[in-house]
C-alpha cells in the first residue's frame, strides 16, 4: 500500500484550505469563505482526519484578523469574523447537502462507521449495494 495520499495529499488539502481560510479573512471575502467551506467539506471527504482542519482554519483566520486591523474596534472584528464564518459554513453545508441528495453521499453514516470499528465502512458498503 502506498502512502501517497498520506505522504502528499492530505497535507496539500489541510493546508490549502488553512491558507484559504486566512486569505478569506484577509481579504474579507465572502465568495472566498464560501469556497474555502466547500473545500473544507472536500477535505473530509477524503479523510476524516481532515476535520481538524476546520478549528485550525478558523483559528488562524481569528489571528490574521486580530494581527491584520489592530486599529479598528473589536466591534469591527466579530463582523467581519461572522461574516466570513457564516459563509464558510454555507459553503460546507451546501456541499454537503448537493453530495447527500445527489450521489446519496451520508456524511453522518460514514462518519459513524468509520468511528465504530475498522470494519465498519464494509458494512456500509455492503449495505448500500
Amino acid at each position: 500500500m502506498t502512502l501517497h495520499t498520506d505522504q502528499c495529499l492530505f497535507p496539500l488539502l489541510f493546508t490549502s484550505t488553512t491558507w484559504m481560510a486566512v486569505e478569506s479573512q484577509a481579504r474579507r471575502s465572502v465568495t472566498w469563505a464560501f469556497v474555502t467551506g466547500a473545500c473544507l467539506y472536500l477535505s473530509a471527504f477524503f479523510t476524516f482526519a481532515l476535520l481538524l482542519a476546520i478549528p485550525m482554519a478558523a483559528a488562524f483566520a481569528v489571528a490574521e484578523e486580530w494581527q491584520s486591523t489592530l486599529d479598528r474596534s473589536r466591534e469591527s472584528h466579530g463582523r467581519a469574523l461572522l461574516k466570513t464564518g457564516i459563509a464558510a459554513a454555507a459553503g460546507f453545508i451546501l456541499v454537503g447537502l448537493e453530495l447527500r441528495f445527489a450521489y446519496e453521499h451520508d456524511f453522518f453514516a460514514r462518519l459513524e462507521a468509520a468511528t465504530l470499528s475498522p470494519c465498519g465502512m464494509a458494512k456500509l458498503a455492503r449495505r448500500s449495494l
